[in-house]
């Protein structure tokens, strides 16, 4: 008899691969969570269950940060499989995804797949739950500065990649802000860490934007990722200083 068995995308919350009496068709990525930046297959595989040859065709397309256009269309013998690949890149300046510790069922951006099998239309969807190749944190968190003062603080460099990234990390110019270097080179193992220490000053009062951005290689493209801002309070004696961090809470 005809039987349909699917395979549901935990992300995408999509059917993302389908097995009928007449075909069967999965779309497959080796990384569901991909670093931003840098490019990842993703793979179609289709199988004729029929006695007779289907014409086949398949469009993808990528949601928003998802970097993706793929057409091909073929022929399938009976009992024939074919498997065909394809390239995606999650943009390095597409907005941040937030984890949420409450609804982690939340819907992720999409690979989005149209199958046509011998007329019959269906759509399939692959959810990518990406992040920064390199993340970058402070340390300590918020600095706090007396105006004039010069204060050493550590650029923590964290590689997401799954592989050893080469670069260099790069300051913002900001007006009144004053480093000791504005660009150094990096070079960390996949899953590792690395400490850079940066002097700063300012002669400003308030909160003083440090902005920091990483670029690396991947193949023949040069990757930069959206600068990261980090508060400097620049606090002058018996005063008070204020901002808010990216949960928009209030740092003093």
């Amino acid at each position: 008899g005809e039987f349909v068995e699917t395979v549901v995308d935990r992300y995408a919350q999509a059917i993302t691969g389908i097995e009928t009496t007449d075909f069967a068709a999965y779309t497959i990525v080796d990384e569901s969570e991909p670093a931003q930046g840098i490019t990842y297959p993703v793979r179609w595989r289709v199988t004729n269950e029929q006695d007779k040859t289907v014409n086949i065709s398949i469009l993808a397309d990528g949601e928003k940060g998802i970097e993706i256009d793929y057409r091909n269309s073929f022929v399938l013998k009976a009992g024939e499989t074919r498997v065909v690949e394809a390239t995606f890149v999650c943009a390095a300046d597409a907005p941040r995804l937030k984890v949420d510790k409450h609804n982690r069922d939340k819907i992720a951006p999409r690979i989005k797949t149209t199958l046509v099998i011998g007329g019959e239309v269906m759509e399939l969807g692959t959810g990518l739950h990406y992040h920064p190749a390199v993340d970058i944190s402070l340390e300590p968190k918020f600095p706090s500065l007396f105006p004039g003062e010069a204060k050493t603080v550590q650029l923590i460099l964290r590689n997401r990649a799954g592989r050893s990234l080469k670069g260099t990390v790069s300051i913002v110019p900001q007006e009144g802000l004053k480093t000791d270097w504005m660009r150094r080179e990096f070079e960390v193992e996949a899953n590792h860490y690395a400490g850079l220490p940066l002097e700063v000053s300012c002669n400003q009062t308030g909160a003083v934007p440090l902005l920091v951005t990483a670029t690396f290689s991947d193949a023949d493209r040069q990757v930069s990722t959206e600068p990261v801002r980090f508060p400097l309070l620049m606090t002058p004696i018996g005063g008070v200083c204020a901002d808010w961090d990216t949960d928009k809470k209030t740092i003093v």
